[in-house]
């Protein structure tokens, strides 16, 4: 997904590693704040791999800012903890104003054809609709905000955008 997303937004920068939980994002984000490499719209896709507390991703949004657009992405994965992520981030979304939530689980419902048998992980179609999805998302919030998109605005903390490649 990684060439998909570097195609449609010269200069993102996506920090993914494998595993990622949502207590890692507020160190990754303070390093990479450090690093000069943490933009202006940050995309946070973190809850698949376990459940996080309020505080947690409180803490991780309160680090970044008002003055910065947060997205979150939702999560699509057969697992207890899934409700419980997903209602989290979507009440963060509708208490702060700089925060979207990406609606990932809605969007690829009834898609089992996207996801490899273990549910969680993205098939090559799969990969391309979750490409598109947060490409339009990004796109929907420029023409929001009427502003262009620098070059180098954009930052995804994710855990699963590492390793997935997409054929054309």
């Amino acid at each position: 997904m990684k060439p998909q997303l570097k195609e449609f937004l010269p200069g993102i920068v996506i920090d993914g590693k494998v595993g990622r939980q949502m207590s890692d994002a507020l160190e990754d984000t303070k390093q990479l704040e450090s690093d000069r490499k943490l933009g202006k719209v940050v995309i946070i896709e973190l809850g698949t791999n376990g459940p996080f507390s309020s505080k947690t991703l409180n803490g991780v949004l309160d680090s970044l800012g008002d003055e910065r657009q947060i997205m979150l992405v939702n999560t699509r994965v057969p697992r207890k903890w899934q409700a419980t992520v997903n209602e989290m981030l979507a009440q963060a979304a509708e208490d702060r104003a700089n925060v979207t939530l990406i609606d990932w689980y809605s969007y690829s419902a009834d898609k089992a054809d996207w996801f490899a048998g273990d549910g969680v992980h993205l098939k090559t179609e799969g990969a391309e609709a979750y490409v598109s999805l947060i490409a339009d998302s990004i796109e929907s919030i420029s023409m929001n905000t009427s502003e262009r998109r620098p070059e180098t605005n954009f930052l995804v903390v994710s855990h699963v955008l590492h390793n997935v490649r997409l054929s054309k």
